[in-house]
């Protein structure tokens, strides 16, 4: 196994069949690294789950390290892509609705993301990084056009300590109790939980 180098990928794949490859080794990673965890993954085994020979996988990724980066790096914005279309989703509803639908975006991604994401969660700098650069602004955005129906003033400092208790909630309940994941009374709390927090 290559040490050392680079966490970047070695490239991007132009070609139908490349990016088939590259995904392959992606979709294996995954894989391996929600059964395995991330220390005891390696390129050999993610290799042959994909169905690649080492070299081949080597030509995309340096070493384990750009493979670990490149699928946080795919978690973060297929978060991201829900987290936009759910904010779309809950448009001009009433404050509480919006807070459930936050609630349960939360507690169904750490659902069925549950294996990779705790696999994942040793390092959360760059999940972190994307909360403070990327997913707080669509908050804050959303909350300045319901400020009518909010007690806090200061929506930037609002969005960040809701969110940071949904997230931080739903994170430490997926790690240690993640049969509260499917229970209807945790997601109901936690949404009462941020609307006392919220609301006038």
């Amino acid at each position: 196994m290559a040490k050392g180098g680079s966490r970047r990928p070695r490239r991007r794949p132009r070609q139908e069949r490349a990016r088939h490859t590259r995904d392959s080794i992606l979709t294996a990673t995954e894989v391996v690294v929600a059964r395995e965890g991330t220390r005891r993954a390696t390129t050999n085994r993610i290799a042959e789950r994909a169905g690649v020979s080492i070299g081949s996988l080597y030509q995309y990724f340096p070493n384990k390290g750009a493979l670990i980066e490149t699928l946080r790096g795919r978690e973060r914005d297929g978060f991201e892509s829900r987290l936009e279309e759910r904010i779309d989703a809950l448009g001009a509803l009433p404050l509480r609705d919006t807070i459930a639908g936050l609630v349960a975006l939360l507690i169904g991604y750490h659902r069925e993301r549950l294996p990779l994401h705790n696999a994942l969660a040793a390092d959360e700098t760059d999940f972190h990084r994307a909360v403070e650069t990327r997913w707080l602004p669509l908050v804050v955005r959303h909350l300045d056009g319901r400020r009518e129906e909010l007690r806090p003033t200061d929506l930037p400092l609002a969005a960040r300590i809701a969110f940071d208790v949904l997230e931080s909630q739903t994170h430490g309940v997926a790690l240690r109790r993640p049969e509260l994941l499917d229970d209807p009374a945790y997601a109901g709390e936690l949404t009462e939980l941020v609307h006392r927090y919220l609301a006038k």
